[in-house]
């Protein structure tokens, strides 16, 4: 009895230990975010029905260049898939297409963190992500070139289970972003777009979990 007793006293110290985010300590793991929108527009000839989904997976690694202070590199794959359905006035019959896009993302980033309990810390993530990809709608015969671009940071969450795992979340963006799309088999079939914005974000796009190993 009393062996069991001292397992389970030693399993809810190891599980209960203060985490130390200390230099040299490196992290590995993945952040995922999913999202889905469904939203209408009308006009005075049609209307429209769209629903998006979103699927990101993110792996990353880290490096603590310093106490509470890290840098580190990530690999990602973006997924998106658009039903649009639209219905005009001299029409009873809806049209129905889909749009889907696929890119690959890498970014860059550090981590700026301050600890809030024993498990809990807050962070800061500047960061740098590039994107490339490709996008096809049943609108279109043709493919279209996807690139974007983000400069900026986010706040974040980190809850340590233990020393070796933490659990942690950020939510929000401040900064730049460039977004454009380029026909790559016959530009007269589909149409280009560019755009550049610099401002906050808080929709839940920008809402991602992760699970990471510290070791």
């Amino acid at each position: 009895m009393k062996y069991i007793y001292s397992t389970f006293l030693l399993i809810i110290i190891s599980i209960s230990a203060h985490a130390q985010l200390d230099k040299g300590l490196k992290q590995i793991g993945s952040s995922f975010s999913f999202n889905s929108r469904d939203f209408t527009n009308e006009n005075v000839n049609t209307a429209y029905d769209d629903n998006d989904f979103t699927l990101n997976i993110s792996p990353r690694f880290g490096y603590f260049i310093n106490d509470n202070v890290s840098i580190g590199f990530g690999l990602g794959y973006t997924s998106i898939n658009n039903k649009t359905e639209v219905l005009r006035n001299n029409s009873s019959i809806p049209i129905n297409y889909k749009t889907t896009t696929n890119t690959f993302d890498f970014s860059i980033f550090s981590r700026f963190h301050k600890p809030i309990t024993d498990k809990f810390y807050v962070f800061l993530q500047p960061f740098a992500s590039a994107s490339f990809g490709k996008t096809h709608s049943d609108e279109y015969t043709d493919n279209q070139q996807v690139r974007s671009l983000d400069i900026g940071m986010s706040p974040g969450l980190l809850y340590m289970i233990n020393k070796n795992f933490g659990l942690e979340s950020t939510f929000g963006f401040i900064g730049y972003n460039h977004y454009s799309t380029k026909a790559v088999d016959n530009p007269r079939t589909a149409t280009e777009t560019s755009r550049n914005n610099i401002g906050l974000d808080l929709s839940t796009y920008t809402l991602e979990l992760g699970l990471y190993y510290y070791f």
